[in-house]
């Protein structure tokens, strides 16, 4: 997943307009655990109307990351202060 974010962040730094990059590298950061990254690249591609269908669907699987993360930090807490 590393190197699909970087390969994408590439193409991006060539051609920052390149919808399917940033898509790519949404993608990439939410199998990386890089949500707040991920999230900017989706609100990014938000911005053109076609794709709104698309970055929902993303957004619903970036609130579902961050709450398994957040389950996972709370049990490892409480592990921790038992």
């Amino acid at each position: 997943m590393y190197e699909a974010a970087e390969t994408a962040s590439e193409v991006l730094s060539r051609d920052p307009d390149n919808e399917k990059a940033l898509y790519r590298r949404a993608r990439a950061r939410i199998g990386c655990w890089q949500l707040d990254e991920a999230e900017e690249d989706l609100k990014k591609l938000a911005k053109t109307p076609k794709n709104e269908s698309l970055v929902q669907a993303e957004m619903a699987v970036l609130a579902q990351k961050r709450i398994e993360l957040a389950d996972s930090k709370k049990k490892t807490y409480t592990k921790m202060f038992k």
